[in-house]
């Protein structure tokens, strides 16, 4: 078919759309597959890995057998880094209740504090998963210092993924049955976007492919 003029672009725009929806569908069953507690982590990475193969033009990879491929071999690790998450953002709400229990400049201190990991946090949940799916480094860990690094040097991307992230929620607020296929595709899009922008520029400065961090490929 054609791909050039207006019915050109409106048919690359539908079968995007087509795309996300069905990663998204993908998502879902694959989450259910693990009992959602142990399927969400491998599913979005799964996910995120197409997604960043489609910005780095292979547009033409096998969707579902990527999906599970992916899904098998990332499945413990995945778990992992979700369990990790989870417990940063539990240790979070523990301190957010023991401020409730403070007043006058212990509660300022505390609460300066409580602001400013929450907001470290905030930059590892957007940038880990496009960090993890797009570098291999050596140490998990590694991979948590990384998010946060290149996050805080990049607000402009911060600022752009929050802002669509704001734009998304409304739109599935305005229109629920669109959770169903844009959900998760959605919110993936968005970082991985985002972050993928922001790792080619910094490609671009410092040739990281031959020092700390070697780009998967």
């Amino acid at each position: 078919m054609q791909k050039s003029g207006f019915f050109g672009g409106l048919y690359v725009v539908c079968e995007w759309f087509m795309k996300l929806a069905y990663l998204n569908v993908l998502w879902i069953l694959f989450s259910l597959l693990g009992l959602i507690v142990l399927g969400v982590a491998p599913a979005t990475t799964a996910m995120n890995t197409i997604i960043r193969q489609w910005f780095l033009g292979n547009d033409s990879i096998p969707i579902f057998k990527s999906f599970w491929i992916t899904y098998k071999a990332e499945f413990l690790r995945s778990n992992l880094f979700f369990v990790a998450l989870t417990v940063i953002g539990f240790i979070l709400y523990i301190d957010f209740i023991f401020l409730s229990t403070l007043q006058g400049t212990w509660y300022m201190l505390f609460m300066t504090a409580f602001i400013l990991f929450t907001f470290l946090y905030a930059v590892l949940l957007l940038f880990l998963l496009p960090v993890y799916v797009h570098y291999e480094l050596e140490k998990g860990h590694e991979y948590f210092t990384q998010a946060i690094m290149i996050g805080l040097v990049n607000p402009i991307a911060i600022i752009g993924m929050v802002t669509s992230i704001v734009i998304l929620i409304l739109l599935f607020a305005f229109i629920p049955a669109s959770l169903l296929f844009f959900a998760a595709s959605g919110f993936g899009i968005v970082t991985m976007g985002f972050s993928y922008i922001t790792f080619k520029k910094i490609e671009e400065k410092v040739d990281i492919n031959t020092t700390e961090n070697e780009v998967k490929a």
